[in-house]
């Protein structure tokens, strides 16, 4: 009996609350509900919700009844996106390869590792724009040494107090009074660069010359017997930078033309340089050195005073003048016994170098850095003064081809074994080498 009554309470208790919910819906919609208002009332949209008959013996909670809806309402949303997007695509799904069926792996070879060139740098007035390095014809291989031994002419001249040995690229080894020098055509190398030309004058002055890309003619000239005279720029403008100039050497010298003239050595019988700075700031070990230590080395003035300018022909076959200036051995650019080209593994080692020579050309363009070559003392003396001269022209042709400094500020010169840095008459690597300095200031009064 009690359970009967019970139910009949539920009843009237859900009549009244189906009576709110009709009153509910009754009143017209006025805007956004609460999340719970939301749940509990239907939107006027949303499908009829069907009620079931509570079970007997489940008493239903007073503020909630039991209402279970079918399926949630639907709400309708507004479109966001804009009507000319496309519509999504199916993702695809990458494919799967099995390790099983991969192909072979191929051995990649990676190239050789280059080495960017420092751009050559030109002053025009009190400003400095930045060269193009000079590009050279073709690199073509050199000749092996004992080619250039074969295809040697020798001749005895003076009573048989000279011998001149003629080698191929215009390259003389002049042994007289016991000693021996080598001479070459200093515009060889420009030969080399794209653009280069020759012309021989009137007056028997061989005039060679490459056009920078900036509008500067750089232009070398010797005579007929290919003594170097001179080198200067000529701007655009037709204006001409004197670089170095040995007219007058050769007209005080007053040196009849010819072998003889080849031969001529000027001795100045110097005394030699008092040197008051440490061994190892004058005479700088390449390997060593960090890159203010070469540029220092570089830049810095002459050691002891200086009476007067010199010629280059003074500078290059003077000890004592050329000691006045200190001097960076490249010891970390050797060279095989019989062999004058750099190999293409050492070329890296020269940029370190090539950074203090283009940073005292952007001060200035005129500079002129000597570089020289030495052998050990196996073998001839005409073999390695030609070896010794050749390795020196080698460096300055990967200095300027690799690393884009200006022709114009290099002289080359070979001293076979005269000065050996470790003094033995064996073989020696390390006195098979270059070293570099700069003579510019032995050259002008500045």
């Amino acid at each position: 009996m009690a359970q009967a009554q019970l139910t009949e309470e539920q009843k009237k208790k859900l009549e009244q609350q189906r009576q709110q919910h009709q009153e509910r819906r009754d009143v017209p919609h006025k805007g956004p509900t609460s999340g719970a208002q939301q749940q509990n009332v239907p939107h006027k949209d949303a499908a009829p919700v069907e009620r079931r008959a509570i079970p007997r013996g489940v008493t239903q909670p007073k503020d909630q009844p039991h209402v279970q809806p079918k399926e949630l309402p639907r709400v309708q949303q507004r479109n966001t996106n804009p009507p000319d997007l496309p519509k999504a695509t199916v993702p695809i799904t990458p494919k799967v390869v099995s390790p099983n069926t991969l192909p072979p792996q191929k051995t990649i070879v990676l190239p050789q590792k280059t080495v960017t060139p420092p751009p050559s740098i030109e002053k025009s007035g009190t400003q400095f724009k930045t060269m193009p390095p000079p590009v050279a014809k073709t690199i073509t291989e050199q000749p092996k040494f004992d080619q250039l031994q074969k295809s040697r002419t020798q001749t005895v001249e003076d009573g048989g107090r000279r011998t001149v040995v003629k080698e191929g690229g215009n390259r003389f080894i002049i042994k007289q009074d016991n000693r021996v020098i080598v001479r070459h055509n200093e515009a060889e190398r420009f030969e080399r660069l794209k653009g280069a030309q020759t012309l021989r004058r009137p007056n028997g002055v061989v005039e060679t010359f490459y056009v920078r890309p900036d509008g500067f003619r750089i232009i070398t000239e010797s005579d007929a017997n290919g003594r170097l005279l001179r080198r200067y720029r000529r701007g655009p403008d037709g204006r001409e930078y004197v670089i170095f100039d040995n007219r007058k050497f050769w007209r005080n010298a007053g040196v009849a033309a010819g072998i003889a003239g080849l031969a001529t050595i000027i001795a100045l019988n110097l005394p030699p340089p008092r040197v008051t700075i440490p061994r190892d700031r004058y005479i700088v070990d390449y390997e060593r050195a960090s890159d203010d230590d070469l540029y220092e080395a570089l830049s810095a003035p002459p050691v002891d005073e200086l009476d007067r300018a010199y010629s280059l022909e003074e500078i290059r076959y003077n000890l004592e003048l050329r000691e006045r200036m200190r001097r960076i051995d490249l010891d970390t650019i050797t060279f095989d016994f019989g062999a004058y080209e750099v190999d293409r593994e050492q070329y890296p080692r020269l940029e370190r170098l090539a950074r203090s020579m283009n940073r005292l050309i952007s001060r200035n363009p005129d500079e002129v850095f000597l570089i020289e070559g030495h052998t050990d003392a196996v073998g001839s003396d005409i073999d390695n003064a030609s070896l010794s001269d050749r390795r020196a022209s080698s460096v300055a042709q990967v200095l300027t081809e690799v690393f884009g400094i200006p022709p114009e500020n290099l002289i080359t010169q070979g001293y076979g074994e005269q000065y050996l840095k470790v003094p033995t008459q064996g073989p020696e690597r390390l006195n098979r080498r270059v070293a570099v300095r700069r003579i510019t200031p032995l050259m002008t009064q500045r």
